[in-house]
């Protein structure tokens, strides 16, 4: 690839780009917009997040016996590096064991009432939790921290998102909490770093070793219950025929084992509950810090102990029906009841299985931590609201971001738009591109060659002032048909044609196509070249109106005989050399009109008149109109309209030209919008395709018909076919 093949595909890339901005400026705006309003919102409502830190040391005592150190080793897998200790310790503090403990510490302290567990992340501005802080404050306290009601699982699935801990890889671990109220973030990092050093005041290596015994055993005892009553399922199932999964004893043993979960459940709450009660009865409170006062100790004592007992209540109420289940049970075979027995112990020692792996777990860690010192390097303490980012800085990053986001945004859109933007677009539907006419907008003045823009007349132009060519034949437009006049007369007089009939037509409606035959009509009579412009759409007649004639006869009326054609064409006052044969109204099957062979014929006897005809049809995918008259004609153009014709039509188009008229298909793209971008930058309209000749312009002493001439030899691009 040379130099020159890199600079015009950085050169398309830069106008893709950049078209792509300026077409969607306003959602680019608007989303900077959006970004701007919500960040000074959020900066100035919001609720300040308060950070509280505490500091844990974990050292290694001096005085380790070498015993405790080979069975702490032996019992934990070895110590590894400093920092695979610590992961371990950070794994710890987020098991579900040591949050449990924290849970209730919290649970049961005296300033649980003034905890706010509010996710300071869910207390945006843009929520109605916000706002309801924002209107009550009392609201939250009020509403969801009364910590008594709450249940510790509830506790911890409010706390954990609160709570961010890491290590330094050596001895420390820091606790760091961040809440809306600054006493919530205060005594939750305490009260984790209060639990984690606790670890360290349980050194009874003898208990922990007897406990660890105890759970092999326990474990290596359910093992070998588990594989028994497996093999004692087997033996009944092949001797008894059994099915785990039919009858109704299956029915019979899952109620039961219902029951028999609810009643583990409110074991564990009762027992939850005890060692509570336990921890009340075990020091005094002030000792402790975790209650003020014996008031407080009194009434959870006697709370707990009603709540124990409803539960005993729930148990004997349970256990009445599991009896009542067991008798249905006993009128199952002896051979199902001991299966369904053995099926249902095997679950619960599965269970209890699992428990007792979690003891295990937590008692190595226990063990790894007789011979540390957990101690609290520092405890936290009620801070200020934590740092906010620079106001210019958020405001400049929101601007940037939103800008970035918008970008790709107007690039994928650009990327994905089906309609016509450019000459390559003409190209890939196999249209060769002749020409483009740029955007006349009607509330402007028309801009000239030179550069001055011509007086406007009125707000709203009327059709006959979108005759460019004909009210300011040195303006940009203009001139944009006389390079498409040039194209056409080089292209047929290469094809060979001495008589030139040249049919217009489109896509679909609205797509300028009459708009461009009147141009182009005029344009060949400027030549001096005798011209006739005839309107075959009879369901949508336009020439009229561009040239300002009254509404009557015309083609329809020569085909059916009724008037001859010296009576119907007019010729046009200001360009003599160009005579225009309007459509008729009315006309109830245009389609059969123009099908006729009179049609031919007439056509046949106007090219020994005029040195070119050219013709206004329907749209292509409209109607089958513009199909039948390209079969009797030796040019066919095809107007699209920029960000308007569907490519897909465009392509649709110039299959069913092609299969009918068996002849090349040529396009102009109308409408096209100069990017303001591009001619702030020193872009021309050759960003369009322009510099293949339309802004070429000549000087006031040489002739239209001379430059044109000479010019398009020079500056005719190569042909693009399919």
């Amino acid at each position: 690839m040379n130099s020159d093949d890199r600079n015009s595909q950085f050169h398309r890339a830069l106008h893709f780009v950049l078209e792509s901005v300026e077409k969607r400026y306003k959602m680019m705006a608007a989303f900077v917009a959006i970004a701007m309003v919500s960040i000074i919102f959020a900066h100035f409502f919001y609720f300040p997040v308060y950070e509280a830190k505490s500091v844990v040391r974990v050292q290694t005592e001096q005085k380790v016996s070498i015993p405790v150190l080979l069975a702490t080793q032996q019992g934990f897998g070895g110590y590894g590096t400093e920092s695979r200790e610590m992961t371990r310790y950070l794994r710890y503090l987020e098991s579900e064991p040591f949050l449990l403990t924290v849970a209730q510490n919290l649970k049961f302290s005296a300033q649980s009432a003034s905890l706010d567990l509010s996710d300071p992340k869910k207390v945006s501005c843009f929520s109605g939790e916000f706002w309801k802080r924002y209107f009550n404050p009392s609201v939250p306290r009020e509403k969801s921290f009364k910590m008594m009601d709450l249940h510790s699982e509830e506790l911890i699935g409010k706390m954990a998102p609160l709570v961010k801990t890491e290590s330094d890889g050596m001895e420390l671990i820091t606790i760091t909490v961040n809440s809306l109220d600054p006493k919530t973030s205060m005594l939750i990092a305490n009260a984790y770093a209060d639990a984690f050093a606790h670890l360290s005041q349980q050194k009874d290596t003898e208990e922990l070793v007897e406990v660890e015994k105890y759970v092999h055993e326990k474990l290596a005892e359910i093992t070998d219950r588990m594989k028994l009553s497996e093999r004692k399922m087997i033996k009944l199932q092949e001797s008894n025929h059994l099915t785990a999964t039919e009858g109704n004893g299956t029915v019979m043993s899952s109620h039961l084992k219902d029951i028999e979960t609810k009643v583990s459940e409110l074991s564990v709450q009762q027992s939850e509950n005890e060692r509570i009660l336990n921890y009340y009865h075990s020091a005094n409170p002030e000792e402790r810090g975790d209650v003020n006062g014996k008031e407080i100790r009194d009434f959870r004592i006697s709370e707990l102990t009603r709540k124990n007992k409803e539960i005993d209540d729930q148990k004997g109420s349970l256990l009445q029906l599991a009896e009542k289940a067991e008798e249905k049970f006993s009128s199952l075979p002896k051979a199902e009841q001991e299966y369904f027995r053995l099926k249902r112990q095997e679950q619960l020692d599965y269970e209890l299985y699992s428990s007792l792996v979690q003891k295990l777990s937590q008692i190595e860690i226990q063990k790894f931590s007789i011979f540390k010192k957990i101690s609290i390097d520092s405890a936290a303490r009620e801070g200020s609201p934590s740092a906010r980012v620079n106001f210019v800085l958020k405001l400049l990053f929101g601007i940037v971001s939103s800008l970035f986001f918008a970008g790709v945004l107007s690039l994928v859109m650009e990327w994905l738009d089906p309609t016509l933007k450019n000459g390559e677009d003409l190209a890939d539907a196999r249209i060769e591109q002749i020409g483009i006419i740029p955007k006349i907008e009607k509330n402007k003045s028309i801009t000239s060659v030179f550069g001055k823009r011509q007086p406007k007349n009125s707000k709203t132009r009327p059709a006959s002032e979108m005759l460019v060519t004909r009210s300011n034949p040195k303006s940009l437009e203009s001139m944009s048909f006389k390079y498409v006049r040039a194209r056409l007369q080089k292209i047929m007089e290469a094809d060979g044609h001495r008589s030139k009939t040249i049919l217009v037509t489109s896509a679909a409606s609205d797509d300028g196509k009459s708009f461009v035959a009147c141009n182009l009509a005029i344009s060949f009579a400027q030549l001096g070249k005798k011209t006739l412009l005839m309107d075959c759409d009879f369901r949508n007649p336009s020439v009229n109106r561009y040239f300002g004639l009254p509404n009557r006869k015309g083609l329809a009326s020569v085909l059916a005989m009724e008037h001859t054609l010296e009576e119907l064409i007019t010729e046009d006052p200001q360009v003599p050399t160009l005579h225009i044969l309007p459509a008729d109204w009315g006309v109830e099957d245009p389609t059969e009109l123009l099908s006729d062979e009179k049609m031919l014929v007439l056509l046949e006897h106007l090219k020994t008149i005029y040195d070119y005809v050219i013709i206004d049809s329907p749209p292509v995918q409209l109607v089958v109109d513009g199909l039948i008259l390209s079969s009797v004609v030796s040019t066919v153009v095809v107007v699209g309209r920029y960000r308007k014709t569907l490519k897909s039509a465009l392509f649709k188009t110039y299959h069913d030209l092609v299969n009918v008229s068996f002849q090349k298909v040529y396009g102009v793209l109308n409408d096209a919008e100069q990017s303001r971008i591009l001619q702030f930058f020193g872009h021309s309209m050759g960003g369009y395709g322009y510099h293949n000749g339309a802004n070429k312009y000549y000087p006031e002493g040489r002739s239209d018909s001379e430059s044109e001439g000479q010019k398009s030899a020079k500056h005719t691009p190569p042909r693009r076919t399919g």
